[in-house]
């Protein structure tokens, strides 16, 4: 065996590992595509988090804040990256953009009209598998960066050193970002990956505090806490999605997201 502990090289080496071996597995087999796609990209992320650690021994705090920050802009942007993934064949067609802004309309038709003969449309078979195969990797993604989410929150959270007060700001308004951003989700079980995720965060936390202070009466209001953060998630199940809500009551909604975003 290596001689001493456990460092960034081992966990370098192990991650590579399992994305190599995923990446195999995803060519040379019938492995669900979307289990593969997310220890992919587990273990390259890993992966990288360990050279950066082994390269520069960057403090594992600012390494894990780093990660909760990378974290949500992966997830903002997961559709986009899960079609990319996924390979959906667009047809070709010109820009709608301020770029052809004063072009002539019927030119702009022909020349979409030229490219689809030149290059060929894509098929409603196509599309579809494109479709299915986005879903598949947009849900990888999703709980790929669910997993860092929580572990994040754990290693971030130091109670009673450092700038505890705000690290806790900082992972209360993640989590609570989570729970709003479920809402950008139209299939079910990656939505509640997401709002299940922020939740999560918010119980590691407290339950970690608790750990450390050994302090009872902490303890019992952790407890709950998250008694409370369970009925909180049984009611946003029950009358979230089977309730209309007005427009304003939902912008408002989006700028407390936009505000948090901020924030972090």
């Amino acid at each position: 065996g290596t001689p001493g502990r456990v460092g960034s090289a081992h966990l370098l080496w192990g991650a590579v590992t399992a994305t190599v071996l995923a990446v195999l597995l995803w060519r040379l087999t019938v492995v669900p595509r979307g289990l593969v796609a997310f220890v992919a990209l587990v273990g390259s992320a890993v992966a990288l988090l360990a050279l950066v650690r082994l390269l520069w021994s960057v403090p594992t705090e600012y390494l894990w804040v780093g990660v909760l920050a990378v974290s949500l802009a992966v997830l903002t942007h997961a559709q986009g990256f899960a079609g990319r993934m996924a390979g959906i064949p667009l047809p070709p067609f010109p820009t709608v953009t301020g770029k052809v802004l004063f072009d002539d309309a019927d030119d702009i038709a022909a020349e979409a009209l030229a490219a689809a003969e030149h290059s060929g449309t894509p098929s409603v078979a196509e599309l579809v598998h494109g479709a299915a195969a986005a879903n598949t990797y947009l849900t990888a993604l999703v709980a790929s960066t669910s997993a860092f989410f929580i572990f994040g929150t754990v290693a971030v959270i130091t109670p009673g050193h450092g700038r505890w007060g705000l690290q806790l700001a900082f992972v209360a308004a993640l989590a609570v970002l989570l729970v709003l951003r479920g809402r950008a989700f139209t299939d079910r079980t990656q939505a509640v990956i997401v709002v299940a995720t922020g939740l999560v965060m918010a119980g590691a936390a407290a339950v970690k505090y608790a750990l450390v202070e050994h302090n009872t009466a902490l303890s019992l209001m952790v407890a709950a806490g998250l008694l409370a953060v369970g009925v909180f998630a049984l009611i946003i199940a029950a009358v979230v999605p089977a309730r209309v809500f007005s427009p304003i009551f939902r912008k408002a909604v989006e700028w407390v997201e936009y505000a948090l975003v901020v924030a972090v």
